[in-house]
């Protein structure tokens, strides 16, 4: 279905190409209008074929949705293991959209419970706030990592993480903080493990 999608997606910017018509919003190319054209002109060490293209607009709806989804999860990992967070939000849900058939932006206005000022380790953090998570500082607590900066797969032999994904799915919520948390140089900075993900 989404091969499809996309094939059609890429069939109709060469069509507007041979036509003269301009894909970008701005009257110019566009990603899929310069792969195209990179495709078509040749001469690159590695060709680009209709596959290459198909795979790049699917990595790019992958990495939009991908943060989305990870966060739904942990929240509701978070809830889980905060039974009476859950229940005071689920309330709270249940009024706001009691009687409506469908809902939108604004009516997500009215849960006040979820836009609460909270409070981190003795911090105040207000309604609204941004936090920004150092990330970078993450991966290289030494509390943590024994010589985190190095790329060293090794570190890993011993780990009883399952990195295929083919763990029990009743199990998996339990264990995706941890299962997160042991991987984590694996996934950023210079002991990020390349293709990882294809193993």
């Amino acid at each position: 279905m989404v091969d499809a999608v996309v094939k059609d997606v890429i069939n109709e910017h060469k069509k507007n190409i041979a036509i003269g018509k301009t894909n970008g919003a701005l009257g110019g190319e566009d990603l899929i209008d310069v792969l195209i054209r990179l495709m078509n002109d040749g001469g690159l060490q590695f060709p680009i074929t209709n596959d290459n293209i198909k795979a790049i607009i699917f990595d790019m709806f992958a990495a939009g949705t991908e943060t989305s989804s990870a966060m739904l999860v942990w929240a509701m990992v978070r809830m889980m293991k905060n039974p009476s967070v859950f229940v005071k939000s689920q309330a709270e849900v249940r009024e706001a959209f009691k009687d409506k058939e469908t809902f939108d932006e604004n009516d997500v206005e009215e849960l006040k419970y979820l836009k609460e000022e909270t409070d981190i380790n003795g911090y105040t953090i207000p309604v609204k706030t941004k936090v920004m998570v150092n990330v970078w500082a993450l991966g290289r607590d030494l509390e943590y990592w024994d010589d985190a900066v190095s790329f060293k797969p090794e570190r890993f032999e011993q780990c009883s993480v399952d990195f295929s994904c083919q763990r029990d799915l009743s199990n998996a919520l339990s264990t995706l903080l941890v299962t997160i948390l042991s991987i984590f140089p694996l996934a950023v900075g210079e002991g990020f493990l390349p293709g990882y993900h294809l193993a």
